[in-house]
């Protein structure tokens, strides 16, 4: 009824009563809530001291290669040509998708490798003007081959080896290039089919990386790029009609080498009424509709707020400044049945934020 309204902090656990015997079902979000009808969320459990209040009523081998071939231009403006097999000990592997050499770069000094899922694998003479966009063309893509991130590995001239991370998409578009340096390795990955098991990134190698995990279309793995926002990845493309819209999560490895835990709207996202900057080795998890943290989660992820009874979408909801109860509410959409004259709040000892 609009009488009644108080300031929530985080890790705050509301819980709403029933009037009547109540037949718990799941509940599915509507095609229309997942186009941002959601704009706000989560929880956390909490204990501790309860304050009772009257809520609003609110509805619902190798290959030999002379010095001369070695450095040889490519065949094509701008564009890389493989190593040409030889009579020698080569193996050769190829598919209708793709084609392989496999030599000991060890050998050739002047040899860029390139593996993974692209057309063309094996080595490639490097010559002076040798870029990234030399290799990585439209003639190298298949339909598989994950735009979003590819690893480069190199020595630096210390010796020590040199990770990096790079989008072929990017390199496509015009928008990034880079020298290629004798003995560099290029790694293309798969891309993620719809509900399969993404590629798990070996963070300790590359840092500019970000994977996306958990309730999404197809769990990826992203090349960091500066700027690059958390609205990037989070789409409507990789939002499924069990998205919770109102619960987020992303876990941080800071510079000290703790994590940090953030918690967002995925709702707001998709409204670009918020945003986040993403940073390295970041790993982003949306779950589904009613999610609720377990006591250890919301003991990490402190910013959300947690609805439990008689309310159509109960569970976690992402917590923030100024978040009130109101607002909670209008958000988990309470029952018919729902007992309108008590309620319970219960906030840690100490309170929240």
């Amino acid at each position: 009824a609009g009488e009644y309204d108080t300031a929530l902090k985080a890790q705050d656990r509301v819980r709403l009563f029933t009037t009547a015997v109540l037949k718990v079902e799941p509940t599915r979000q509507s095609a229309i809530e997942l186009q941002v009808s959601q704009t706000t969320g989560v929880g956390a459990e909490t204990s501790a001291g309860t304050t009772s209040i009257a809520p609003p009523s609110v509805g619902t081998g190798s290959t030999q290669v002379s010095p001369a071939s070695t450095n040889a231009p490519a065949s094509v403006a701008g564009q890389a040509t493989p190593i040409a097999q030889a009579t020698g000990p080569v193996g050769v592997r190829s598919t209708a998708a793709s084609t392989s050499i496999e030599t000991d770069t060890g050998l050739y000094l002047e040899v860029v490798y390139v593996s993974g899922t692209i057309r063309y694998q094996g080595p490639y003479a490097r010559t002076p003007t040798l870029k990234l966009s030399s290799v990585v063309t439209a003639e190298q893509i298949l339909e598989e081959t994950n735009l979003e991130y590819a690893e480069l590995s190199r020595l630096k001239s210390d010796g020590t080896p040199e990770y990096k991370t790079f989008a072929p998409k990017d390199v496509l578009e015009g928008k990034y290039d880079l020298a290629l340096r004798a003995k560099d390795t290029i790694r293309f990955l798969k891309k993620t089919s719809f509900g399969g098991v993404g590629e798990e990134p070996n963070f300790e190698k590359f840092s500019d990386v970000v994977q996306l995990t958990g309730e999404v279309s197809r769990p990826e793995v992203y090349a960091l790029r500066p700027g690059m926002k958390l609205s990037e990845v989070v789409t409507k493309d990789q939002v499924l009609l069990d998205t919770n819209l109102n619960y987020g999560e992303v876990t941080r490895l800071r510079v000290d080498g703790k994590h940090e835990y953030l918690t967002f709207r995925p709702g707001e996202l998709l409204s670009r009424s918020y945003d986040l900057d993403l940073g390295p080795r970041d790993v982003i998890r949306l779950v589904k509709v009613g999610y609720g943290a377990s006591t250890e989660e919301a003991e990490r992820f402190s910013d959300a707020v947690r609805i439990e009874g008689p309310v159509e979408f109960g569970g976690s909801y992402a917590w923030r400044e100024g978040m009130g109860l109101k607002e909670l509410l209008g958000l988990a959409k309470p029952k018919l049945e729902t007992n309108e004259v008590y309620a319970e709040i219960m906030r840690p000892l100490g309170g929240g934020k």
